[in-house]
Parts: C-alpha cells; sequence; structure tokens
C-alpha cells in the first residue's frame, strides 16, 4: 500500500507529525497489528495494578443458622482464629452472592466459639466480643439495605 505525498504532507501539517512518525509506506497489517497490540498492552499494564495473589477459600462451621422472615437467610459462622481479613471478606462476599433470594439475609461470622456464645451477654468484655467477631452481611429488601462489612476491633488491621 503506497502513501501518496499529499496524504504525508496533509500529515504534517494536519497533525503536527514528524517525518519519523510517519509511517513507511509499505508497511503490512500484520505488523500494524503488532504495534497497535503491543501500544494496548503497554497502556493496559499502566493502568491495571499489579496483580495480588489468589486469597483461598476458608473453611467454616455454621454454629447456628435460622430463617428470618419468610425466604430469609440467617447464620452465625465460625472461622478459624488464622484467617485473616482478606480471607474472611472473601468468604463474607461468596455467602452474600450465593444467598441471594431476595428475603432478608444477617450473616454474623465469628473465630471465637467463646465470644459467638456470650452474643447476647451483656457482661462480657465489649472489646473481647469485637475482636472475635470478624464481619457482617445484612440485607434487607424492604429498604435496599445490602452490606457487607468488616467490623472487628482491635486486631492491628
Amino acid at each position: 500500500m503506497k502513501l501518496s505525498i499529499g496524504f504525508l504532507i496533509a500529515c504534517v501539517l494536519i497533525l503536527g507529525c514528524k517525518k519519523e512518525q510517519i509511517p513507511p509506506a509499505k508497511q503490512n497489517r500484520e505488523s500494524i497489528s503488532k504495534q497497535a497490540l503491543e501500544r494496548e498492552k503497554a497502556v493496559i499494564e499502566k493502568e491495571l495494578p499489579v496483580s495480588q495473589p489468589k486469597i483461598e477459600m476458608i473453611e467454616f462451621e455454621v454454629l447456628r443458622s435460622w430463617t428470618p422472615g419468610r425466604k430469609g437467610t440467617g447464620m452465625e459462622i465460625l472461622v478459624s482464629k488464622k484467617a485473616t481479613k482478606e480471607q474472611v471478606m472473601k468468604l463474607a462476599h461468596f455467602l452474600r452472592k450465593k444467598y441471594k433470594l431476595g428475603g432478608f439475609i444477617w450473616i454474623s461470622i465469628f473465630d471465637s466459639r467463646e465470644a459467638w456464645k456470650h452474643r447476647d451477654d451483656e457482661s462480657y468484655p465489649s472489646d473481647k466480643y469485637f475482636k472475635h467477631f470478624l464481619a457482617q452481611i445484612s440485607v434487607n429488601p424492604n429498604t435496599g439495605h445490602d452490606k457487607v462489612s468488616w467490623v472487628a476491633e482491635g486486631r492491628g488491621y
């Protein structure tokens, strides 16, 4: 494919191209495609953050379950004390998607059976309770409230 002299002049005058920026007349489609692909790859690499390590799904135990309303989901879950915040939140988001039934959802995640047993005990130290009450999933379809929250306090992260 040959470029006309008129096109090259128009390119220089209108676009302000320098002679080095004008593509060679006999450049084939394959090399143009490769160049475009490389430019696109460079843009994507600049815009995207460095990929995060894959977070493994953690095991959990359902300590209590119930049905709020007619078709809701209520659960209190125990995870390992070794579980990281990232692992707990991945589990919470997974459970939120899994139980999207249109009803109320109330799921609490703990990493201490003792703290869970004292959830209704006002004499239990609140700092100890909230250190082990990790996350809450709460959905109320009547109000539009739909939230997955990290609620733990005093954990250093």
